[in-house]
């Protein structure tokens, strides 16, 4: 038995076996890696860059989205800096013409020094 604490109310516990627990999100997962998803392009294709705080990192990430997506304005680019100010995170929407689009552009981000993550 396992007993949680949930953050308000009381305890309560849990028997959870040796085998693998299944639930419709672990499911879906193997769905997903057992098949390529299915996207039709072109879409509209949300992406995160998380990096950390310096002067240049803005215009980095926005020189190389500009690069794919020559469409891309100010207005669908957004910028949140983490809570205790070491990170800022640039999301955009972009049009993606395919898969090799997107690997490409994934490529380019991640070769900014600064990018911890690219989602």
């Amino acid at each position: 038995m396992n007993e949680f604490l949930p953050k308000y109310g009381t305890p309560f516990s849990c028997s959870l076996s040796a085998s693998r627990v299944v639930t419709p999100l672990s499911i879906s997962h193997d769905v997903y890696l057992m098949t390529d998803p299915k996207i039709t392009f072109p879409c509209d294709y949300p992406i995160k860059v998380v990096g950390d705080v310096t002067p240049t990192f803005h215009a980095q990430v926005c020189d190389i989205v500009a690069k794919h997506d020559p469409a891309m304005t100010a207005d669908k680019i957004t910028q949140k800096t983490s809570r205790k100010g070491n990170f800022v995170s640039i999301s955009f929407m972009l049009v993606a013409q395919s898969k090799e689009h997107l690997d490409a552009l994934f490529a380019d981000l991640k070769e900014i020094e600064s990018v911890r993550l690219v989602l």
